[in-house]
């Protein structure tokens, strides 16, 4: 109840109702919790966009590795076939545990994998000329071919937040 000079009685209907309100525009006890709510969405976005990211990194690395070992197995230049059959069974062999080889998609949690090697030969004069049809063709000035194999590989990555990506990576090997 008011009086003549404006003041709220202590024990009026709206005395009672202006201390809760005015208590709570001068209280700051939610403050932190609400910009918490609305930061905590942008945090998790990060959290997974990074962890993507991560995983994005590792499938490039197992893809390298493959070609790696692909590489090695071509440095022993067992063939003489421009498809190189030995070092195409390596990279399957080392593919298989992590990706689902030959396919265009992913297949029990694996990623995606195509893998390919061929072995071919140029004059070591112009080694980015034209490739010569058969190994055991002699250059100008009776040179021996050099032989090179090119590995590529191509994996297709799906992330959680961030667009499908193709990773793509490719070797090429002289051999002497």
């Amino acid at each position: 109840m008011l009086t003549m000079t404006g003041r709220v009685i202590a024990g009026s209907r709206f005395g009672r109702l202006r201390r809760p309100i005015a208590a709570f525009r001068r209280g700051e006890s939610g403050v932190s919790a609400l910009e918490f709510s609305l930061f905590a969405p942008i945090l998790l976005l990060g959290f997974v966009a990074v962890a993507d990211l991560a995983f994005l990194a590792q499938q490039k690395m197992s893809v390298d590795h493959v070609l790696r070992a692909g590489a090695q197995e071509a440095m022993e230049d067992k063939s003489t076939s421009s498809t190189a059959p030995e070092v195409t069974k390596v990279l399957n062999l080392m593919a298989a545990e992590g990706f689902a080889v030959g396919s265009a998609t992913s297949i029990g949690g694996k990623p995606p994998l195509m893998i390919s090697a061929s072995r071919y030969c140029v004059c070591p004069d112009n080694v980015s000329g034209p490739h010569l049809p058969t190994c055991t063709t002699l250059c100008t000035g009776e040179k021996l071919p050099v032989a090179f194999y090119r590995i590529t590989a191509e994996s297709r990555a799906t992330n959680m937040i961030l667009p499908p990506t193709t990773l793509k990576s490719e070797i090429q090997v002289q051999v002497r």
